[in-house]
């Protein structure tokens, strides 16, 4: 596992907290949703918050794509993320 450090500029810091905190928010009503033994959602309900989860995972994970890429990080395989964030400073293990 390779590990990269990224120093995010103040724009690229607000765009990952962004999406950081847009996927994380997801995460917490998808596990709301599993965690009740109240299922009271209907069907179309459960459909548009798993779909909202993945669109949120996706543009999460295509972020980190993009800046490896702006940091010219190129020709390196990507088949799982894992990462570490400190304010303005991203590891990524990839």
């Amino acid at each position: 596992m390779n590990c990269v450090r990224i120093e995010l500029t103040p724009e690229q810091e607000k765009i990952f907290e962004f999406r950081l905190y847009q996927f994380q928010g997801l995460q917490i009503a998808v596990n709301q949703f599993l965690t009740t033994n109240e299922f009271e959602y209907n069907e179309e309900h459960y459909n548009r918050l798993t779909e909202t989860y993945i669109d949120k995972y996706r543009l999460f994970n295509e972020y980190l794509i993009q800046l490896l890429k702006e940091k010219q990080y190129k020709n390196v395989v990507v088949k799982s993320v894992n990462y570490e964030y400190v304010k303005g400073s991203l590891k990524l293990y990839i």
